[in-house]
């Protein structure tokens, strides 16, 4: 399996250490219901060195996307 989409939040520290995690072995998407919660999803995602694109609901932030650093 190389993509996973998660369709429900990733809220809380030890969830977006579990999704940074998978992030570092598939392509994965999440969908969110608050911009915050893309803000959390960039940070770890940066932290991590991974890249994670994420879907905001309702808002023109359709999709944001955070990138392994070269």
């Amino acid at each position: 399996m190389s993509d996973i989409h998660v369709t429900n939040e990733i809220v809380g520290k030890d969830k977006l250490a579990m999704a940074t995690e998978l992030a570092a072995h598939v392509r994965l998407s999440v969908c969110v219901e608050d911009v915050s919660q893309l803000s959390a999803l960039g940070v770890a995602a940066t932290a991590a060195g991974v890249t994670i694109s994420g879907d905001c609901a309702g808002t023109q932030l359709q999709t944001q996307y955070w990138a392994a650093p070269p």
